[in-house]
This record gives structure tokens, C-alpha cells and sequence, in this order.
């Protein structure tokens, strides 16, 4: 096994994972009596009524969901619907008994407690959440949203710990499960699916550039970084040229996968950067094509990312990971690091400007090939 300065997951918890992943949700059904005690008032349904809401197709722990129980013949699929979140209206909250989330309930749960809530969220974070975040747009809110969740999906110990304090969540509505996503990681097709998105294909060496968002459409006015947009990477200084031939005298290209929080702010910025060797896959290519991101990033010989929690995933590919954080003072001023993010981030190498980038990439390619 090749030392990229990290740990990685043995086959057997590769394989452990996938089965809890799978069985997410069965937890629905082992919770069905306190489903009964919270929809007391409902009317009763053989089987419960669920609705799957996703943001994006961007390693959405819904969609992956969804997939897992269509192939696997899970549940009545007359009983589950996967609804975009801007697609949910009064009606379909009063018909749906169970609704499940990635980001957080979409309504306040304080308020409407004859429904069972479950969320399965979307990573294990590094960057600080919800109540423990230095600039949480509103504490007060945080706790109405949170405060009626029945179920809370989480990855290991050190998450369900996060969660708990983050949110306020009671010990008992939090489970150890896994996450969905990762079985479209470790299962897909990733060349197939990602030549299909780029409409060729792909016989190079193929790195994925995905970073964390430092402005949100969701949080107007909120700041976490203070990253340059005057090219892909952030960097003060960067030579596009001289950075295109060394991709291609490595015979490589860039898929760049911005967060889509932020993709509405700086897509018209991406566009016009990603040419020649670097390619930008939207958020609308993959929900048009019916494909979640994780479903092409085993395609990938390596990652680029920051401060995003799919580093974490990816460690189950075992393959090199590249850090590139230029703004990290300003991030952890602003948004907060939970305290161990700098020693997770250890598993791969750091490059803050384009020769350290460049000279992490060409070590990565000569040891993998």
C-alpha cells in the first residue's frame, strides 16, 4: 500500500459501512412505535408515508437513499417519494407521516409534532455547525428547527457527539448508521458516469478539485473565508498557462465540483475559467442526468478539497488526497474548526500556492502509476 501520509479503511469496515449504510432505513421501522405515539392523532397508515427531500444531487444522502431502496426493493416504492426541498408545498408535508432531510428540517418542529422527523445530514464535519458555529445566523432558530427531530443519522461516536451538542438533540434520537452516499461511492460506475456528464470519453488521469463554500445562498451577507475568485484555486498568484501544461504533460485533467451553496454565486466566474484542461460539473448536469457526484468520484486518481467533509468519504477509495486551504486563517477566524480537524487533515498533503500544488500532484501521479 502506497504511504500518502494517512491511514485507510480495511476492506472489513469498507464492508461494515456498506451494511449500515443499507440499513438506515430499517430504523425507521424499529422506531415505529414511538412513529405511533408521535402521530397519535394521524390517521393510521399500514405503512407509513415517506418523502425523501434533497437539496442537490451534489452527495446527497437522500438521493443515495432512494437509489438503495428502488434497486434493492426496500419499501413500497407507492409509499416513498424523493421531492426536491423548493418542490415541497403544504400538501405534501400533510400527506407525508415521515420526512427526512440532509440539511436540517425544512420546517420548525417545535411547531408541527404530529410528523416523525429524520435527518441523515451530509458528512462528518470539520468546520464548526450549527450552534457551535462563531457567526450561526440565529441560535434561537436553530433550536425551534432542531428541537422536535425524532431521528438523527450519524457516521461514528465522534459525530453523534457533534450532533448532539450542534443541535441540542436528545440521546435518544441519535443513530449510528453510516452513510447512504457512500455505497453510490464505492458501487458506481464512476468513468461510465462521469464521461456521460462531460459528453466524452475520459482516457486521462482524472483530479477532482471539490472545496468547501466560503458564501451561501442560503446565508446571505455570511462570510466564512476570505478566498480570491481571481482563479480555480484561490491562489494570490497563479499561471493558468504553465499549470495547463503540466496537466498535460501528465495527461490529466480537472474536474472542479464547487459546493453548491455557493455554485449560483461563482458558476459565470467557474465557467470562464474552466477551459482547455479543467472541466466544471454543475449541479444542473448531474440532477439533469439523474447522477449524484459521488457516483463518479471513484473515477477520480485523487481529491483536492479543503475543508469539506468529502475527504472523509473518499478515504474509503484509498487514494491521495491533496489539502489546499490559501484562506485558512481567515476560515477558522470566521467559521470556527472543531478542535482534531488540523490532525485529520494529516492523512493527505497541504499546498497553498501552485508550486506546492503542482509538486503534491506530480508525487501523487508518479506513486499511483
Amino acid at each position: 500500500m502506497k504511504d500518502y501520509g494517512r491511514k485507510t479503511f480495511s476492506k472489513q469496515e469498507t464492508t461494515t459501512l456498506q451494511k449500515k449504510c443499507k440499513t438506515s432505513i430499517n430504523h425507521f421501522s424499529l422506531n415505529k412505535k414511538r412513529y405511533s405515539e408521535t402521530n397519535a392523532n394521524s390517521k393510521k397508515r399500514s405503512s407509513p408515508t415517506i418523502s425523501l427531500i434533497y437539496r442537490d444531487f451534489s452527495g446527497s444522502n437522500a438521493v443515495s437513499l432512494y437509489k438503495n431502496i428502488k434497486e434493492n426493493n426496500l419499501y413500497d416504492l407507492e409509499k416513498i417519494k424523493l421531492i426536491k426541498q423548493g418542490d415541497v408545498d403544504a400538501k405534501i408535508f400533510h400527506d407525508s407521516d415521515i420526512i427526512v432531510t440532509t440539511h436540517g428540517p425544512i420546517v420548525n418542529t417545535a411547531r408541527h409534532k404530529n410528523k416523525f422527523y429524520a435527518d441523515l445530514w451530509h458528512g462528518l464535519p470539520l468546520k464548526t455547525i450549527g450552534l457551535d458555529m462563531k457567526n450561526a445566523p440565529s441560535r434561537s432558530a436553530i433550536f425551534e428547527q432542531w428541537s422536535g427531530v425524532n431521528f438523527k443519522a450519524t457516521l461514528s461516536e465522534l459525530h453523534s457527539r457533534i450532533s448532539k451538542n450542534a443541535f441540542n438533540i436528545d440521546n435518544n434520537s441519535v443513530f449510528e448508521t453510516g452513510s447512504p452516499r457512500n455505497d453510490l461511492l464505492i458501487k458506481s460506475n464512476g468513468h461510465k458516469n462521469l464521461s456521460k456528464l462531460l459528453s466524452q470519453e475520459i482516457k486521462k488521469h482524472i483530479i477532482v478539485y471539490a472545496p468547501t463554500f466560503r458564501k451561501s445562498i442560503y446565508w446571505p451577507g455570511q462570510n466564512d473565508g476570505k478566498k480570491s475568485q481571481k482563479n480555480i484555486f484561490g491562489f494570490e498568484d497563479f499561471h493558468l498557462k504553465s499549470f495547463e501544461h503540466f496537466l498535460q504533460k501528465l495527461n490529466a485533467i480537472v474536474v472542479v465540483k464547487t459546493h453548491p451553496a455557493e455554485e449560483p454565486i461563482i458558476k459565470e466566474k467557474l465557467k470562464s475559467q474552466c477551459k482547455g484542461s479543467f472541466f466544471l460539473l454543475t449541479s444542473e448536469m448531474l440532477e439533469k442526468n439523474n447522477i449524484d457526484f459521488y457516483e463518479t468520484l471513484n473515477a477520480s486518481s485523487m481529491l483536492i478539497t479543503d475543508y469539506s467533509s468529502i475527504f472523509i468519504d473518499y478515504l474509503l477509495l484509498d487514494k491521495p488526497i491533496l489539502f489546499s486551504i490559501p484562506d485558512r486563517h481567515h476560515f477558522e477566524l470566521n467559521r470556527g474548526l472543531y478542535s482534531g480537524s488540523k490532525q485529520l487533515t494529516k492523512c493527505g498533503l497541504h499546498c497553498d500556492d501552485q508550486p506546492s500544488l503542482q509538486a503534491s500532484i506530480k508525487k501523487c501521479t508518479l506513486q499511483s502509476y
